[in-house]
């Protein structure tokens, strides 16, 4: 029970860190944009989107997959 409960608060833990921060490059010049207002999940996406296309996506520690896996989580808690 001791294991279980360590890994589980390690777990969460985990991904409690996984999430996308407001200090990423592409989320610089939108939070300037939006002046302490919460950007929305499509102007998070653009921006992103017009980073990495300025940007190489396969260097290593670039921030492409974690940018990526946020667009795919998020996408399903988004109303269209």
């Amino acid at each position: 029970m001791k294991y279980f409960t360590a890994f589980l608060l390690l777990f969460s833990s985990s991904l409690a860190l996984a999430q996308l921060g407001t200090d990423a490059p592409w989320m610089q010049d939108l939070m300037l944009r939006k002046n302490g207002s919460q950007p929305t999940y499509q102007e998070i996406k653009a921006a992103g989107d017009d980073y990495w296309s300025v940007h190489d996506k396969d260097a290593k520690g670039s921030g492409y997959k974690p940018f990526m896996r946020w667009v795919n989580k998020s996408e399903a808690f988004v109303k269209t």
